[in-house]
């Protein structure tokens, strides 16, 4: 949550490009923080809102999209990941792979330079995690996404990822160069 400041640091002070974002105004701090995505374990849906419009509600409110170009992103992206045909159901009908899933792809919409995702995969089906694991790699490899952090008690998801591993053990952080 720190890394994708959604809480300042209770002690020192959290850099983005130099900037301490402690010392941010709102509106300082917006253009930063809509290049991280950050995606919830399990929340961060709204009840009341379809699957469409979770999906479309962070590019409506920073205005990335218009209102059509958003519908149409989101619904590509749901047809392509298979669930198409649920776009205007709520969170709560579905499953909780569906809703994880949907968090995750939110996050991705906004196109973020910076990804901090607690454990994305939990929950969603294989063919789903393939298909993100793709996406993710693709756009590393485009350099649209320059930063990715994820937790997980699995480890094959860095693996699959390329992503350097990390351990967190009586709050230290150990690289897997230090534990081998």
């Amino acid at each position: 949550k720190l890394l994708a400041v959604v809480y300042q640091p209770q002690s020192g002070c959290l850099l983005i490009d130099g900037q301490d974002t402690s010392q941010m105004s709102f509106e300082e701090f917006l253009p930063l923080r809509t290049k991280i995505g950050y995606t919830f374990d399990y929340g961060g849906l709204f009840a009341n809102r379809s699957l469409l419009d979770n999906l479309t509600l962070p590019l409506l409110y920073h205005k990335t999209f218009s209102f059509d170009e958003s519908r149409e992103r989101a619904i590509g992206l749901a047809d392509q990941f298979g669930f198409y045909k649920k776009l205007a159901e709520k969170p709560a009908t579905v499953t909780g792979g569906l809703r994880k899933l949907t968090s995750v792809l939110r996050t991705l919409l906004m196109n973020p330079e910076m990804l901090v995702m607690d454990d994305p995969f939990l929950g969603v089906d294989p063919q789903n995690v393939s298909r993100l694991i793709k996406l993710l790699n693709e756009r590393r490899a485009s350099g649209e996404i320059q930063h990715l952090y994820l937790t997980s008690h699995d480890s094959n998801w860095p693996k699959a990822l390329e992503c350097e591993t990390m351990t967190l053990a009586n709050g230290d952080f150990i690289s897997q160069a230090e534990a081998a």
